[in-house]
C-alpha cells in the first residue's frame, strides 16, 4: 500500500493486483477529486464486481 500511495502521490500508474488496494486508491482518487491510472482495474472485480459503476455515480 505504501509503495502504490506513493505511486498516486507522484501521478504514476497504480501497478498493484490488490483488490484492497485498487479499490482504496480509487475511492482516495475521487475524495481527493483527481485521476488514478491502475494498471489492474479488474482486479477490484474479485469482490465488487460493480465497483467502478458504483464509484462513477458517487459525487466526491
Amino acid at each position: 500500500m505504501e509503495k502504490e500511495l506513493a505511486n498516486y502521490s507522484a501521478g504514476r500508474p497504480i501497478l498493484s493486483k490488490d483488490h484492497r488496494v485498487v479499490q482504496a486508491i480509487a475511492m482516495k482518487a475521487k475524495t481527493d477529486g483527481k485521476g488514478a491510472g491502475f494498471k489492474y482495474p479488474e482486479a477490484a472485480d474479485k469482490t465488487w464486481p460493480q465497483f467502478w459503476d458504483f464509484l462513477k455515480s458517487v459525487q466526491p
